[in-house]
């Protein structure tokens, strides 16, 4: 079935799509006013995302280190942490990078890599000049594969 397109507030936004669902109305356009059931609904989904990605990039910023290689013409920050069970509950912890403990460990749930960076002085960058960019991966270990499900409850790691 065809998506349907959603505006809210008269300005057209990105199609959204709930995990699992399909909708069943016609293809006609919707318009949702702040009255709107779905107006709220949308408004809450995106805060608890937005709420949950700023938590994500507080923890980033504690692990951050400077790696850029010409600070002068822009910066880049890397960061990398690891999420491990414990006996007392999970701990996080700065990522070694490649060691042998961390690629083998039985208790590792996930690895948590970030970089970003910001060219301002910068105007031979193909992106051009005041360019921001920055990057969150997640990628689930051997004790956190079962913690990456879908809306079926199925393993997507």
């Amino acid at each position: 079935m065809k998506p349907q397109k959603n505006y809210v507030g008269g300005r057209k936004e990105a199609q959204l799509a709930r995990v699992g669902r399909e909708s069943h109305s016609s293809d006609q356009e919707k318009v949702y006013v702040p009255t709107d059931a779905e107006y709220t609904y949308y408004q809450e989904l995106f805060q608890g995302y937005f709420k949950q990605l700023t938590r994500w990039q507080d923890i980033f910023k504690q692990f951050e280190e400077n790696i850029s290689p010409d600070p002068e013409n822009g910066e880049h920050y890397a960061s990398n942490f690891l999420i491990i069970q414990t006996p007392d509950g999970r701990v996080i912890r700065p990522d070694p990078r490649n060691s042998y403990e961390t690629e083998h460990n039985p208790d590792l749930l996930l690895r948590g890599w970030n970089d970003r960076g910001n060219n301002p002085n910068n105007p031979s960058n193909h992106h051009g000049t005041n360019h921001i960019r920055s990057g969150i991966h997640f990628y689930p270990e051997i004790a956190g594969k079962q913690l990456f499900i879908d809306a079926d409850n199925t393993t997507i790691a």
